[in-house]
């Protein structure tokens, strides 16, 4: 709850990190290498939860099925999800906004959280704005490259 609420949810919001805590968080948590603990600790408790969330899909899980996976909580599911279960058709619905690029650069675990959301088959987004956001992040973060077809 902590990372999940106390980090992502303001950024998914689109406020920037400007409070003397949240920058000096960020600031803290920004080099793999001197990581602060508190940060570290956090990011570690949610993938743990998104692990124990997919264990019981897992072990459910039949070839083909669908899975959906529901907004911020969730975020790392679909890489979690993958790996387990390679046949499955990973949707991922986002029930918040995303950021730009310019405030999502801001996460410290960026990259990660992108190459999961990438991982999924499907993601849903609720406007076209937010859509934009996603793939603006995901040139600009990672490298990669996109063309618009039409009709999706």
């Amino acid at each position: 709850e902590d990372f999940c609420h106390g980090t992502l949810k303001p950024i998914f919001h689109f406020v920037h990190p400007t409070s003397k805590e949240v920058c000096v968080s960020f600031n803290n948590a920004l080099d793999a290498n001197q990581k602060s603990r508190s940060e570290g600790a956090k990011w570690q408790l949610y993938c743990a939860v998104n692990l124990e969330y997919i264990q019981p899909v897992v072990q459910n899980f039949n070839d083909g099925d669908c899975v959906f996976v529901f907004d911020l909580e969730l975020l790392m599911s679909p890489t979690l999800l993958g790996s387990r279960a390679r046949t499955a058709n990973i949707c991922f619905f986002f029930n918040t906004p995303f950021p730009s690029a310019e405030i999502f650069r801001t996460i410290p675990v960026r990259k990660q959280i992108l190459r999961s959301l990438l991982n999924a088959d499907f993601l849903q987004f609720h406007c076209f704005t937010y859509a934009r956001h996603f793939l603006s992040c995901c040139t600009t973060l990672l490298g990669l490259e996109f063309r618009p077809t039409r009709g999706g």
